[in-house]
């Protein structure tokens, strides 16, 4: 039987035979970091996978963004929602692909449901509590859980049977991931993350998101705000907090049960309209 430390360092090394990032999302990610580059620049790049062009385009059309007139191209695209909701929609894309790949398929719909409702919580939040790294509050919410695919493709059957045997609640998987594995999905989410090459507050994000829920510990706002948005995911997905949980972080939201619930149901309908396409 293999020892925590095997497993360890089996799951680290993994990594290390995962794909790179696709040369033409790492491409996008440079040029959507450079202020000098333009709408035509970044279309031009993502127009080199014909795949990925016309995915962008069908979701820049989709009802995830309602737009009267039907968006033609790729550079009209960037022009109309902005170069950091295109980056959001081709990171989205490599992700699905990339946990669609290799991932069991009712762990694959487990997860992504979770990704997505985070992302839209995380996109909520800094729109309307902080807007500290706002342009990354939807990858943050994203890619925060990142590890946990990494985990399901390297030991697909330990992890699912691990997840059916604890109840999903927020960083109420670190300690038994700890114990079968030795590793947490902070660490191999955090690994992946630099593997790909991924700007650093992303690479935090995904080695740092679980905390006290209802104190902030002195965190930074964008990491703070993921943690709520995995909060208010979970909540969404049936989960409960406990009484002084929930007062700690409607007090520091500066927000009322109302408010809150109201989030809720709009977070709820946007993730499965963006689920849905």
């Amino acid at each position: 039987m293999n020892s925590s430390d095997d497993y360890t360092e089996q799951l680290i090394d993994s990594i290390d035979d995962f794909p790179s990032l696709d040369p033409i999302v790492s491409r996008v990610i440079l040029l959507v970091s450079d202020p000098d580059s333009s709408a035509r620049m970044i279309a031009h790049e993502i127009a080199k996978d014909a795949g990925l062009a016309a995915r962008i385009l069908r979701l820049s059309n989709s009802a995830l963004f309602g737009h009267v007139r039907q968006i033609s191209n790729l550079e009209h695209a960037v022009v109309v929602l902005g170069t950091q909701e295109i980056f959001n929609l081709v990171i989205r894309t490599a992700t699905f692909d990339f946990m669609q790949s290799g991932t069991d398929r009712l762990l694959f719909e487990r997860l992504w449901r979770h990704f997505v409702t985070t992302a839209t919580a995380a996109h909520n939040l800094a729109r309307n509590w902080s807007g500290e790294a706002r342009d990354l509050a939807y990858l943050g919410g994203l890619l925060h859980d990142i590890g946990k695919v990494v985990f399901s493709m390297a030991m697909p059957e330990e992890y699912s049977a691990l997840l059916n045997d604890h109840p999903i609640t927020p960083g109420g998987i670190l300690e038994p991931e700890h114990d079968r594995f030795g590793c947490d999905h902070l660490l191999l989410g955090r690994k992946l993350l630099e593997h790909w090459n991924f700007p650093p507050l992303l690479v935090n994000v995904a080695g740092n998101h679980h905390g006290n829920t209802s104190e902030s510990s002195g965190k930074t706002g964008y990491l703070r705000l993921v943690e709520i948005a995995d909060l208010l995911a979970h909540s969404i997905h049936g989960y409960r907090p406990e009484t002084t949980e929930l007062e700690g972080v409607l007090s520091e939201l500066g927000i009322d049960d109302e408010t809150w619930s109201g989030w809720r149901k709009q977070v709820g309908e946007r993730s499965d309209l963006e689920l849905s396409i």
